[in-house]
């Protein structure tokens, strides 16, 4: 379980790394506390206590927030969902759209979550975004974040035998490479990663949502330099 979440002890050093006062403390480690959670009932507990803590500004936010945003796969799909899919408040629609689908109580987290987070508001039927383009800070690499991964590469495993072929590209290169030539194609993968952001961001009425993994790693053991 400790290598799943991040304990207590090691969130209350995390936050005074950053320099947190003691209201972003208290806020950040309620974040904490609900992603830890595995009983619903505790997790509706913390989420109070979130509501009832006056939230710190955006600026610190951004650094937290992804213990409640990546605290499930389909959270940011729903982010990007509700503003083009009118909806009503029937969470057992909205949770449908999704493919794979997600009970009603799971959309129901997700809006409430978003909403919690500042990230969007009722317009309507539908939502709105507050933001439009998410970054997490590279300096705040955490279990959550490596669950939220595993996640979303059991969906790509799932697509290549559930999706037919015109509905995703998966594709896999094998390479031989020197510490050059990897930093060389990381450098290439952050500028393509800024492409696909782009084409995004122009999209006026997106009517899908798609998940992009780009993943890459070692098959061989490396040699200390």
């Amino acid at each position: 379980m400790g290598e799943r979440d991040l304990l207590h002890a090691a969130a209350v050093r995390l936050s005074e790394a950053m320099g947190l006062t003691a209201r972003e403390s208290e806020y950040f480690l309620a974040l904490v506390g609900y992603n830890n959670a595995s009983d619903p009932w505790e997790r509706n507990l913390y989420l109070a206590k979130l509501k009832a803590i006056n939230k710190p500004s955006q600026r610190k936010i951004l650094s937290t927030q992804q213990f409640l945003l990546f605290s499930e796969w389909y959270i940011i799909p729903i982010w990007e969902l509700v503003t083009s899919k009118p909806f009503g408040n029937d969470f057992k629609s909205l949770g449908q759209l999704l493919d794979p689908t997600i009970s009603p109580e799971e959309a129901r987290n997700a809006i409430a979550i978003l909403l919690e987070l500042d990230l969007i508001e009722p317009e309507g039927d539908k939502y709105a975004q507050k933001e439009y383009i998410l970054h997490t800070k590279d300096e705040l690499v955490s279990a959550t974040i490596k669950s939220y991964q595993a996640k979303t590469i059991d969906l790509a495993q799932n697509a290549l035998s559930r999706m037919p072929t015109d509905l995703r590209n998966i594709g896999t290169l094998t390479l031989g490479l020197d510490a050059d030539s990897w930093i060389e194609i990381q450098e290439e993968m952050k500028f393509f990663r800024q492409k696909i952001i782009d084409i995004s961001a122009k999209t006026k009425s997106p009517d899908r949502v798609y998940q992009l993994n780009f993943q890459a790693f070692p098959l061989t053991k490396i040699a200390s330099r």
